[in-house]
């Protein structure tokens, strides 16, 4: 029996068999007062943080205790916990006498920020503009006091998403953030679309009719009957994976309120996201997957603002779709019913994706931010407001009844005889259900309940990359690669060598949350003390390349080491594009050193190899002066000559553009050519190039194209 398990039955035995208070056992009893003391605290206290205005909108500061009333379901509650926040003052700032606050003198980070990355609701483009906002308020509006982590909702940044008051690290997490997707097409299909064709109205269902009719079909007069089908199956479709991206994103940020919970002063979200729709797979409204993320907000203190990423965007029909028809009737040989007018769903669509983080933000006292190109702004506003507010806690009514336990729980918290005064805090919660005793887990066990988990576990640090690159001559389309942290292994030796033994799994899921692959793969090591200390400053690889049919997946990995039972996991996006289209389409871009130009990705299963180049996190590493090498595959699409395709490389560190090179045409760097497409390849001098992280970006054009296709990689770069 392990001691943890031996402690927990004897702290079992004590609660069970309490003893009569004495001299000789008064320090136990205290002592069990003190832990169920801590157990309340826990479980049913309820946090509360109020920002109060005044009729001008100015903060209003020096209230007390008392001059506050807080009701839960219209009945008084007495306020156990109260402390005044005033940001605008030194750290000592004063705080109000003899009451117990929801900080300890020691604790000096006054805020505790949360930048949230809604990566999966996010797209390529606006993604630029959210990069250059989070770097902004690293270099300007952070503090020395703040404590800010970078989280993002694919749970991709691995150990970058950690709470730190390091800008530099700050700074590095901002440039490795990726978009789930790529090459998301422009379409008027919206999810919103989709719900209403679910629950059966006829007009928008001839609209989606119309959409597939302009977006996919050559043949244009195509009957109704023919189309229908198709349309209805690419509704289902789109609220399938509608529904499972936003479990994905309210998991995560759930996980994320719990770890902000245990965390000091102020605790702020700034969810940066284009929006989700809260329709289920029926097309009906579905909150079930936002509540429990806004309830442990609401527990814990944690005030969500919500920024719309994609800024001041004006409801217009693309100029790629013309011809749509929209708002006049169509002949059907069993009805005559209207098309649903297209600008006005699409209005419809926008304010759909805004409901959920709404409801976010309102319900956890914060305020949802729309319609601005100004990301900094919005963030400086949150901020302000919140420059003084008051930490009030309760503790939440016992309620013995079962049902009466599940229903939403009002709060009102009123300022005495002022009633023009603002209030703005939680409105309410769903009481938190009581979690069943756990029972003891095997090391696999628990290494799939880590996986599962939607914030990464690092107790050993590892990283995946989930990459497409397709050729005839290569099996499968998905390359993955595990990145492990040697230093972070434990070691045993034999015969003057080092040895250690890990299980590696790869699950990839796609957007319906289907499971369409599973690995397992034993792996050891086997070094020198000289190849060791090369290991430790490199890292482990592991590869495996998967085939996957058209479509956007998650890769989901962990490690388990066998002698110590730890496990390390993390999270990666995959795009798989369906050449037939025939659109120009560009492969992931592959970054290698001089010395491995020449090799292919690796295929050899159940081998760990010591890194070449050196990976930190999955990123590639250079020193100075040194030679970059990347590889990409061109598919170039039906009826394309590859002479008429022209590239472009560019070097960008944050804003800042290092290196530009001129439009030049793709036949000078092909490498090898087969029915797929071309690879090519090229290479660049790493001189006077400064530490940091930096991204290689390389688009490739058609002729006359305004908008070239676009692939991005980071490296890091070191003295």
């Amino acid at each position: 029996m392990s001691t943890l398990s031996f402690l927990l039955i004897a702290l079992l035995i004590s609660i069970q068999q309490p003893t009569a208070p004495s001299a000789s056992n008064r320090p136990s009893q205290e002592k069990r007062e003190s832990q169920d003391s801590q157990l309340r605290l826990k479980t049913d206290l309820v946090q509360v943080r109020a920002v109060v205005t005044d009729k001008r909108g100015q903060p209003v500061a020096g209230l007390k205790k008392e001059d506050f009333e807080l009701l839960e379901e219209n009945r008084p509650q007495a306020i156990s916990f109260f402390s005044v926040e005033d940001l605008t003052t030194p750290a000592d700032s004063q705080r109000s006498g003899g009451v117990s606050t929801l900080r300890t003198p020691t604790e000096d980070a006054a805020r505790t920020i949360v930048l949230f990355v809604d990566t999966v609701h996010i797209s390529f483009e606006t993604l630029a503009r959210t990069k250059q906002a989070l770097r902004r308020f690293v270099d300007e509006q952070m503090t020395d006091r703040d404590m800010v982590a970078l989280v993002t909702s694919s749970g991709a940044l691995g150990l970058m998403e950690q709470f730190t008051h390091d800008r530099q690290l700050l700074r590095a997490a901002v440039e490795r953030l990726t978009a789930w997707r790529v090459s998301m097409q422009e379409t008027l299909f919206t999810p919103y679309l989709a719900a209403q064709i679910a629950q059966g109205d006829r007009r928008s269902l001839f609209l989606g009719i119309e959409i597939v009719r302009a977006e996919e079909m050559r043949q244009k007069e195509v009957r109704d009957e023919i189309i229908e089908p198709q349309v209805r199956g690419r509704a289902n479709q789109i609220l399938a994976e509608a529904s499972y991206r936003r479990r994905v994103m309210l998991a995560t940020l759930k996980g994320v309120v719990e770890r902000v919970a245990e965390m000091p002063g102020q605790r702020m979200m700034a969810v940066f996201s284009e929006g989700f729709t809260l329709a289920n797979t029926g097309g009906g409204y579905d909150a079930n997957d936002l509540q429990p993320a806004i309830n442990r907000a609401v527990r814990s203190g944690v005030v969500i603002y919500a920024i719309a990423a994609q800024g001041l965007q004006p409801v217009m029909i693309p100029a790629s779709q013309p011809g749509i028809v929209s708002g006049r009737r169509r002949e059907n040989p069993n009805t005559r019913s209207e098309v649903a007018d297209l600008t006005t769903t699409l209005a419809a669509s926008e304010r759909d994706l805004q409901v959920g983080l709404v409801t976010l933000a309102r319900d956890t006292g914060g305020e949802a931010f729309f319609n601005s190109n100004d990301l900094n702004g919005r963030l400086q506003k949150a901020l302000n407001d919140n420059r003084i507010y008051y930490a009030i806690g309760y503790h939440a009514p016992n309620d013995n009844s079962i049902e009466k336990g599940k229903q939403f729980r009002r709060i009102t918290l009123r300022v005495k005889n002022h009633p023009e005064y603002k209030i703005r805090t939680q409105r309410g919660y769903q009481p938190l259900e009581a979690k069943s005793e756990e029972q003891p887990l095997t090391p696999r066990q628990r290494l799939a309940q880590a996986i599962g988990s939607p914030l990464p576990v690092t107790t050993i640090p590892v990283a995946v990359s989930a990459d497409y690159f397709e050729r005839e001559n290569l099996t499968g389309q998905a390359y993955i690669q595990i990145y492990i942290d040697a230093n972070a292994l434990q070691y045993r030796e034999q015969d003057q060598h080092y040895l250690f033994d890990l299980e590696t799994v790869i699950m990839i899921y796609d957007l319906t949350g289907k499971r369409v692959h599973f690995s397992t793969k034993l792996a050891n090591g086997n070094f020198t003390a000289e190849r060791l200390d090369i290991a430790k400053r490199m890292g482990y690889r592991y590869s495996e390349r998967v085939s996957l049919k058209p479509g956007v997946y998650q890769a989901r990995i962990g490690v388990l080491e066998a002698a110590t039972e730890r496990v390390g996991t993390a999270t990666g996006w995959i795009e798989v594009p369906d050449l037939d289209k025939g659109r120009l389409t560009l492969s992931a871009l592959l970054l290698s050193r001089e010395s491995d130009a020449n090799q292919q990705p690796a295929n050899k299963a159940g081998t760990v190899e010591s890194l070449s180049p050196a990976v930190t996190q999955g990123i590639v590493i250079y020193k100075t002066g040194a030679e970059l090498r990347y590889n990409l595959a061109i598919y170039p699409g039906k009826d394309q000559k590859t002479g008429e395709l022209s590239m472009q490389v560019e070097v960008a560190q944050g804003d800042r553009l290092i290196y530009q090179g001129q439009w030049a045409g793709v036949e000078s760097r092909v490498v090898e050519k087969d029915n797929k497409g071309i690879e090519v390849s090229g290479s660049l001098t790493l001189s006077g190039v400064k530490a940091g992280v930096y991204e290689l970006r390389v688009a490739v054009k058609r002729p006359n194209s305004k908008k070239p296709v676009q692939r991005v990689a980071s490296f890091g770069v070191e003295p």
